[in-house]
C-alpha cells in the first residue's frame, strides 16, 4: 500500500511539474528542448534527447503515414531535421501553442515538397 501511494505522489508531482511549465506537447516545449545544443548539465541533456527522440519518432512515422505529404530527402540527417523544425517555430511564434506534432509536420510540408 506504502509502495502505490508512493507512486501515485511522484506521479502526480510529475504531472504538476509539467503543468508548471506549460504544455510539454507543444511547439514551445519542443522549441525549449531542441534548442539545447550543448547540454550543461543533466536536465538539459534530458531535454536534449527528447527532442531528438520526438525528430527521430516523427521521421520514421511520417515514412510510414505521410509518405506522399512530404519527401524529406534520404541525405537528411537528424540535426538538418531539428534545424527546419526551429526554424519553423521561431518563423510561427503565434502557432507555438499548438501541438509540436501537427507543427512539426507543417515544418516539413514546407521545406521538402514532393516534386
Amino acid at each position: 500500500m506504502f509502495r502505490l501511494l508512493a507512486i501515485l505522489l511522484c506521479l502526480a508531482t510529475i504531472t504538476f511539474e509539467a503543468e508548471a511549465q506549460g504544455d510539454p506537447y507543444s511547439g514551445n516545449a519542443l522549441l525549449s528542448q531542441c534548442e539545447i545544443e550543448y547540454p550543461r548539465d543533466k536536465g538539459e541533456t534530458f531535454n536534449a534527447g527528447v527532442c531528438l527522440g520526438k525528430i527521430f519518432g516523427w521521421r520514421d512515422m511520417a515514412d510510414i503515414a505521410f509518405s506522399q505529404a512530404f519527401c524529406i530527402p534520404q541525405t537528411a540527417d537528424m540535426k538538418q531535421l531539428i534545424d527546419v523544425t526551429l526554424a519553423f517555430l521561431r518563423r510561427n511564434p503565434h502557432r507555438r501553442h499548438e501541438r509540436a506534432s501537427i507543427l512539426w509536420l507543417d515544418a516539413m510540408r514546407e521545406a521538402y515538397r514532393c516534386r
